[in-house]
């Protein structure tokens, strides 16, 4: 049985070294973001369409001047 998972681990890392899969990094936390949280976009939105305190409008054009969006 260990001679076979031996062999099973050795075959999926010539894999994943051929695919280049890169386990410790994740795509959607790189500088080139592959997705961003609906959720967090809805909610800022909102808050900035709601009439409320500057502070919330001034919070919420501070986070898109950092993110760039």
């Amino acid at each position: 049985m260990q001679r076979a998972f031996l062999e099973w681990a050795n075959a999926k890392f010539k894999v994943d070294k051929l695919s280049q899969v890169q386990h410790f990094q994740c795509p959607a936390c790189t500088p080139s973001m592959l997705a961003i949280a609906v959720d967090g976009n809805r909610k800022l939105y909102c808050f900035k369409s709601q009439p409320g305190d500057s502070e919330v409008s001034l919070f919420v054009d501070y986070i898109h001047g950092t993110t760039g969006h």
